[in-house]
């Protein structure tokens, strides 16, 4: 974070390509590693540190390559989520938007751009700003193969439109136009995760029998086996739904009792 930090704007533009292929083969392992440090359970913050660190260091000391940009944001949500300093995550943010754009492949944009904005910039800047962004994570990621980052800012466009106050309609159709897609491209976490916001729409529209519950025309929540994926979304919807309906014991519950573990701190609170 310290060496980031004391790169110039200048010293990022003026970065060399990346040529050497033993450098760039490092590039791509520590990326997949990055990926598959979410099965280490409470792990997971130190393997996802240690590849992220050096793929940075990789970057700032030998040159750009089209995962650079990545691995900055990276390193900027672990600044923020795991350092708690929010300064640095949106300066190294804003180094990482830097990055790409110099970078001539498209080739992990739309995966930079989800994590960007999704689990840094969405804490720093102007939620009605991120769409935008998402939708051009999302065009990217379908142009370059990228599905699955592809349909995650597709997602998180979604839920932006929600927490910005879109009305109910538009965002009941923007639900049913992505399940379609999500499901012809089998990408089951997403449409799981689109499939409860689309039933929370239709519960806050009165198109439901229910209210808190998500049972309807979208989905049942006693007949859904959740995955990693899309148990927190669930969560999320379930506690928002208690609040909204004055089921304010079971918000309590669900948010003490909601059975999801913190791997990313690294202190007892």
């Amino acid at each position: 974070v310290k060496m980031v930090k004391q790169t110039s704007t200048e010293m990022l533009e003026s970065l060399p390509v990346l040529e050497d292929p033993l450098k760039l083969a490092a590039m791509a392992y520590l990326t997949r590693l990055t990926l598959w440090s979410f099965l280490a359970g409470e792990k997971f913050g130190h393997f996802i540190l240690l590849a992220v660190t050096k793929m940075v260091h990789i970057t700032l000391s030998y040159g750009l390559s089209e995962l650079s940009a990545n691995s900055l944001t990276l390193l900027g949500a672990i600044s923020l989520h795991i350092m708690g300093d929010v300064d640095t995550a949106q300066s190294i943010g804003e180094s990482a938007m830097q990055l790409q754009e110099r970078c001539e492949s498209e080739t992990g944009k739309a995966r930079t751009f989800l994590v960007l904005h999704a689990y840094v910039f969405y804490h720093v800047k102007p939620l009605q700003s991120l769409s935008k962004s998402f939708l051009e994570g999302y065009q990217s990621g379908m142009r370059t193969g990228d599905g699955a980052n592809a349909l995650w800012c597709l997602f998180n466009n979604i839920v932006t439109l929600y927490m910005t106050g879109k009305p109910l309609k538009v965002i009941e159709e923007k639900c049913r136009a992505s399940i379609t897609q999500m499901v012809e491209m089998k990408e089951e976490d997403q449409a799981s995760c689109i499939r409860i916001y689309w039933q929370f729409c239709f519960n806050l529209m009165g198109s439901s029998n229910s209210t808190v519950e998500l049972d309807g025309k979208a989905m049942d929540e006693k007949e859904v086996i959740f995955t990693d994926a899309s148990h927190t979304p669930f969560v999320v919807v379930k506690t928002i739904a208690s609040c909204l309906f004055g089921r304010y014991e079971l918000g309590a519950h669900l948010a003490i009792e909601k059975g999801d573990q913190q791997y990313l701190k690294t202190e007892e609170p």
